[in-house]
């Protein structure tokens, strides 16, 4: 049986420690070492280790836009002006987002509010401020996003992508999303 306890997990513990003592993290590792073997008669390690990468990968991915929330609050844009910035640095046509429910009277309120900010222009394009404040949303949802992929080690990292890049293949291939969304994919380069 591995061994779970002490001071975190350990290189000899095995592969699967680290994702059973993260599972596992308020319990006894006596506790565990008596039940956790019987889990394996159910499901390999291998399998256990994928079941919680791809959980894993929906709570980083909700847990990146938490910090993406908490960054737009940090540089003071409200709902309807971050999507009024994000279009201005190009990310995709204003038309896009107008599935988000914004009246043309709020997008044009939040551009008028981005511009006297010195924000966007007259033709609603990100000034050099823009960008930069833009820029200092990503890199502060990228920081505030780190944590649990450095957790989850390069290894990790790759096994995650690895799962999860048929998926991505599949939904890309099936047409079902529009050739520019509004999150900017393909179009927005990551801040230096």
């Amino acid at each position: 049986m591995h061994r779970l306890g002490g001071e975190g997990v350990h290189q000899e513990d095995g592969p699967y420690a680290w994702p059973t003592r993260c599972g596992t993290y308020s319990f006894s590792p006596s506790m565990i070492a008596e039940y956790v073997p019987g889990v394996w008669e159910t499901a390999t390690p291998a399998q256990v280790l994928d079941a919680r990468l791809r959980a894993m990968d929906r709570t980083l991915r909700e847990h990146r836009g938490d910090g993406h929330l908490t960054a737009l609050h940090a540089a003071g844009l409200d709902a309807c002006e971050a999507l009024v910035s994000f279009a201005a640095v190009g990310a995709a046509p204003v038309e896009n987002f107008a599935g988000r429910g914004w009246s043309d009277e709020e997008w044009s309120a939040a551009r008028d509010r981005l511009a006297a900010r010195g924000l966007i222009d007259d033709e609603g394009t990100a000034t050099p401020a823009g960008r930069a404040l833009r820029d200092q949303v990503e890199r502060m949802t990228d920081e505030l996003a780190a944590g649990p992929w450095r957790a989850l080690g390069e290894a990790g990292a790759e096994r995650l992508a690895e799962l999860n890049r048929p998926l991505l293949g599949a939904v890309f291939e099936s047409g079902l999303l529009p050739a520019v969304t509004t999150l900017g994919i393909g179009r927005i380069q990551a801040p230096e």
